[in-house]
Formats: C-alpha cells, structure tokens, sequence
C-alpha cells in the first residue's frame, strides 16, 4: 500500500510539472485535458495493481495472463478515449497524440516496476 501512496504522490508531482512545461513552452491548446489523461493512466494503473494484489492472495489466475489481458484492456481503452481526436484536423493533434501515449508509457513502465515489485513478495 506504500508503493501505491508513492505512485500518487508521484503521479501529482509528474502533472505539476507536465502543466508547467506545457503552459510556458507551447502554445499548442490540447484538446483532452492534462487532468483527465493523469486520472485515465492513474486509475487504470490502481485498477491492475489492486487486480494482481488480489489475484496473488488468492490464486484465481495465472498472473502473467491477467496481466497481459488487463493491459490489453487498457490499451483498448485508450484507443477509446483518442477516438475523437482521429476525426480532427487540426496541427496540433500530433502533439496532442504525443503527449497522451508519453504520459501512457510514463504509467505503463510503474506498472511494470509494480508487478516486480508483487512478484518479488512471491
């Protein structure tokens, strides 16, 4: 449960910072809101982490596969989310795609340093 408290903290921080960054530097308008790309990645990276916390304490399924579905479905679900953005034209839509799937590879590698770290409880 520490770690999880670590990964909000950091995850606060992280968007401070991006916010900052993306305020003083460009003048690109993003279309999806920092806020809500933090909260996506945030909460699915909360969903899988207390997933493969609950499948270690009780065994339901082989941890590897519910990881990789759980990813999937995470994938799947961000592609949901840009689907507005496909039927845009707009010069700032690489920017906008860029810094969704940063901020999504950001969260996938906690996630990735998470199940270390429940594996290594094994």
């Amino acid at each position: 449960m520490k770690f999880y408290f670590r990964i909000a903290a950091c995850s606060l921080i992280i968007l401070l910072v991006h916010y900052l960054i993306i305020d003083f530097t460009f003048s690109a308008k993003v279309i999806i809101p920092l806020w809500k790309i933090y909260v996506f990645n945030f909460m699915s990276l909360s969903l899988i982490y207390f997933g493969l916390l609950i499948n270690f304490n009780y065994n339901l399924l082989n941890h590897l596969y519910l990881f990789v579905f759980a990813t999937t479905l995470k994938m799947i679900a961000a592609i949901i989310i840009l689907r507005p953005l496909f039927s845009i034209d707009n010069s700032d839509l690489t920017f906008e795609v860029l810094n969704f799937f940063f901020l999504y590879f950001i969260f996938l590698f906690i996630e990735i340093i998470s199940l270390r770290n429940i594996l290594s409880k094994l």
